[in-house]
């Protein structure tokens, strides 16, 4: 009798993690659409200046993630319906004062930059319509609904699509660009989002409940502010040291290997509720399986990629690039090896966030940030620009060396996992 269960139950979370993969396909599908009309048609500047405003909307998202859907993520799964529904209104409810929070820092740095009043309003409302939209997606990824999720991202892909041509008409290519991204993911939430209770009025009430979990999530913010440091304070310092030229030349290599992240991030999403789950029963040993397969899985599908992304360079720079990005091989070979290196370090990341350890992976983070971002000062001086990945590699070289060391207990026999508190929510 248990084993039929456990089949089909090992059946329905491939299907919900193939469910997740293919809507990340999608939308890095839409995003590297994107990057590669502002690379060919407006040129490395603009395409700087774009990647500087995606980067303080990711930040943003950094935090809602580690206030909001963390908690949903590890929190919701498994709990009786009446718990459910009350942690989710109370998530929900703060949620508002993240977003309001998130969209001024946005707002602040972007018009600091000096971009102008245009591109000012147009983070801010991606701030605040692509937050909406993932919290909807934590929610049905929670309740396992598959389909929503990917109706409503197709639908923010088609919407983002068809706003693309007219904006472009009518602004600069980097503005119009993420005005669609804006619209999209207004139009996408709108039509299939759910309706999640917030209640505005009792904001403060449900900032004190929140306060139940502010031990933990206070490691999990922490985190996501190194693991930001290490991943996207180099986009603002070679911005402020080197120019959005030399910022989108960068990045542009970066874009080329970016699919091989796109697809970890999109194991994670989907495997990380059901990882919590299994911990939170103590069954390690499954959660451990799940972490190494898919761990084996993305970097052999990525070392496959990578290889078809050389063999085709030729024709790509000859026929696409034009010339035009002249030592991008040198940039892409260095972004490649990055690429490889950071599948461990989501996938571990994953396992110790699904098993509670914030405090532990922030530590690594924070060693790993203050290393890159030292390395990164460099670029005030005489060297090379492509010094800016190199420094990242460090960084990444000492975020596995700590989640390595972190998970040695758990491959020898770890103690108990880390535990959040349980309030009557």
């Amino acid at each position: 009798m248990g084993r039929p269960g456990q089949n089909l139950r090992r059946i329905f979370v491939k299907r919900i993690i193939s469910a997740s993969i293919l809507d990340q396909m999608l939308i890095s599908a839409l995003m590297f659409t994107i990057n590669l009309l502002l690379i060919g048609q407006a040129g490395a500047e603009s395409f700087g200046r774009f990647i500087v405003v995606l980067a303080a909307f990711l930040l943003s998202f950094g935090a809602q993630n580690a206030l909001i859907l963390l908690p949903l993520n590890v929190l919701i799964p498994g709990k009786p319906e009446h718990m459910k529904s009350r942690n989710l209104r109370m998530l929900a409810t703060v949620d508002i004062a993240v977003i309001g929070v998130a969209t001024l820092v946005v707002a602040a740095i972007v018009g600091l930059l000096g971009f102008g009043i245009g591109l000012v309003c147009a983070s801010a409302a991606l701030v605040v319509f692509g937050s909406n939209r993932e919290l909807m997606r934590t929610v049905f990824l929670t309740q396992n609904r598959a389909s929503r999720y990917l109706a409503m991202d197709a639908t923010v892909i088609a919407a983002t699509l068809c706003a693309l041509p007219v904006t472009w008409m009518l602004m600069a290519p980097e503005t119009a660009c993420i005005v669609s991204l804006a619209f999209g993911n207004l139009v996408g939430a709108a039509a299939f989002g759910t309706n999640i209770q917030r209640t505005p009025g009792r904001l403060k009430e449900m900032v004190r409940r929140y306060g139940d979990y502010w031990t933990k999530s206070r490691w999990a913010l922490a985190g996501a502010a190194v693991t930001d440091a290490q991943m996207r304070f180099y986009i603002f310092a070679v911005e402020i040291l080197r120019g959005s030229a030399t910022l989108g030349l960068l990045q542009a290599g970066r874009v080329l290997v970016n699919p091989i992240a796109m697809l970890a991030f999109a194991w994670a999403r989907a495997i990380r509720p059901n990882m919590a789950e299994r911990l939170n029963r103590g069954d390690r040993e499954s959660a451990l399986s799940m972490m190494k397969s898919g761990m084996l899985l993305i970097m052999g599908i990525g070392v496959v990629y990578l290889t078809a992304l050389n063999l085709a360079w030729p024709l790509l720079d000859g026929y696409f690039l034009k010339g035009r990005y002249p030592g991008l091989y040198n940039t892409l070979l260095l972004w490649s090896v990055f690429a490889i290196l950071n599948v461990p370090a989501i996938c571990v990341s994953i396992y110790l966030q699904a098993g509670h350890k914030y405090r532990q992976l922030t530590i690594c983070g924070a060693l790993s940030a203050t290393g890159s971002c030292l390395l990164l000062g460099l670029l005030a001086f005489d060297v090379p620009s492509l010094w800016a990945i190199c420094a990242l590699l460090v960084g990444e070289l000492i975020m596995l060396a700590g989640l390595f060391k972190v998970m040695r207990t758990e491959f020898i026999g770890a103690t108990e996992h880390d535990t959040l508190p349980r309030p009557a929510l």
